[in-house]
């Protein structure tokens, strides 16, 4: 995630990039990569006034780096949080301290979901289903099977998905109501983490949904299907298509390309999108238009889902 948020400062022309990271190996090959500049201590980096810094590192260690940005008063960007007390501390600390702090909500800058929005249209009512399928060995094949923060329970594989996805539902259908769940670990057991879980949501609005997300598949899937009593629309990202139907029509439209690089299966122009909003609030000094009290309200929707599970 680091090397990515480089290359999405770099594609909006910010030249002056610093980076750190405790494995002086991987800090090395981004400086040659990327020619950015690095810094191997940060006790030695206090004197720096920094516009902007970027936090990618695994979730569980996102608070200890919040706490040196605020205390050197730093404004912050930060990769989503998975772990609901962290969220709290950092939303309490950013209020108290009026520090600019920006969560991430990348899926909401997907063209995709941007246009599943405008074909669903208003009034919004009827019923969806998601299903999202990736084999947890196919995330991030570089790094040792077991070891990567999604084999651990708090921030597992199954909790990044909710976290991720649910984001832009609720911002689709509005607040929820309800949540019940069914959860089972079937091949990831040595790990003690779920690979499958069926999620029910009810919403204050007349929209009900389901979603199941697993890390068994062999195959990627990612498929959005939304009915109501006029029309279908089914969003298909690995197809990269919509496709739309009701009373005797059909149509399918394919959308447009998209930045995949190798090793990856989904697009990078979300990323990109979501850091030139970041640039733009640091540059001008606008407040996020998704903050860390949004994200613990989500976080606690992801818990109450987990529990019924």
């Amino acid at each position: 995630m680091g090397s990515r948020r480089i290359r999405n400062l770099q594609a909006l022309k910010e030249r002056d990039i610093y980076g750190y990271d405790i494995d002086k190996k991987t800090a090395k090959r981004a400086a040659a990569k990327y020619g950015v500049k690095i810094i191997f201590d940060l006790r030695t980096a206090g004197h720096l006034r920094f516009d902007l810094v970027v936090i990618s590192t695994p979730p569980q260690n996102h608070l200890p780096f919040v706490k040196i940005c605020l205390a050197r008063r730093w404004p912050f960007f930060c990769e989503f949080n998975l772990l609901t007390k962290d969220t709290a501390a950092i939303a309490g600390e950013v209020k108290k301290r009026k520090i600019l702090g920006i969560p991430s909500n990348t899926e909401e800058y997907d063209s995709d979901i941007i246009n599943l929005s405008k074909l669903i249209g208003r009034p919004r009512r009827g019923y969806f289903t998601f299903h999202w399928a990736q084999n947890i060995h196919d995330w991030h094949p570089w790094e040792k099977r077991g070891k990567y923060f999604i084999y651990r329970s708090g921030t597992d594989a199954l909790r990044e998905m909710l976290r991720s996805e649910l984001l832009w539902i609720l911002k689709l259908f509005g607040p929820l109501k309800s949540v019940s769940a069914k959860s089972r670990s079937i091949f990831t057991k040595q790990y003690g983490i779920n690979d499958f879980i069926l999620v029910q949501l009810a919403f204050k609005s007349d929209v009900a949904g389901a979603l199941i997300f697993d890390v068994i598949s062999p195959e990627v899937i990612k498929r959005f299907t939304f009915v109501d009593n006029q029309k279908t629309v089914v969003w298909d990202e690995i197809l990269n298509r919509m496709i739309i139907g009701g009373r005797g029509r059909k149509s399918s439209k394919q959308l447009g390309k998209k930045t995949i690089l190798p090793g990856y299966k989904f697009k990078e122009d979300a990323h990109l999108e979501e850091m030139r909003r970041v640039v733009k609030n640091i540059k001008e000094k606008i407040e996020p238009n998704y903050t860390f009290a949004d994200e613990l309200e989500l976080l606690k929707w992801i818990d109450k889902i987990e529990r019924s599970g």
